[in-house]
């Protein structure tokens, strides 16, 4: 019996945020080869952006996903969750000079500009009848509530 893959398809431009006691964000173009995963883009903090290669793999349901600095003096680790177009996880990272970090990411595949998540559409408000609740608020049985 063969069983489907049921790992999503990531290929295509995602923007991710990083945090622990610094914030980073990320903007890869990914690729997919079965549960291979790898691609390119950059990393900005603290107003300087290292661009990186990233690769990877699939893992049961969890992604595996490192980032390299062009420069050799960053490398992080993802391991997160990919669900409908977003994920989110934990990494971990260390840098030439010795300093580690650990934190959070989370981020969403990117559509056309737009990310992959889902943007609620700017509606007109709704109108709400108050009679009804005019009706039930100054009824008899309520003001018996509060004396």
């Amino acid at each position: 019996m063969v069983t489907a893959s049921l790992k999503p398809n990531i290929t295509g431009d995602w923007r991710l945020i990083l945090k622990d006691n610094v914030s980073r964000y990320a903007n890869l173009t990914l690729y997919q080869a079965d549960d291979n995963i790898f691609g390119y883009g950059n990393l900005t903090s603290d107003n300087a952006t290292r661009q990186v290669t990233a690769g990877g793999s699939f893992e049961l349901d969890l992604m595996e996903l490192f980032f390299v600095s062009q420069e050799e003096d960053l490398i992080l680790r993802l391991v997160s969750v990919v669900d409908e177009g977003c994920l989110s996880g934990d990494y971990r990272g260390y840098a030439k000079e010795g300093e580690e970090m650990s934190g959070e990411v989370s981020g969403c595949m990117c559509v056309r500009g737009d990310t992959k998540a889902g943007i609620w559409p700017k509606s007109e408000p709704t109108p709400i009848e108050w009679s009804w609740f005019e009706r039930l608020w100054f009824s008899p049985w309520h003001w018996d509530l509060f004396t």
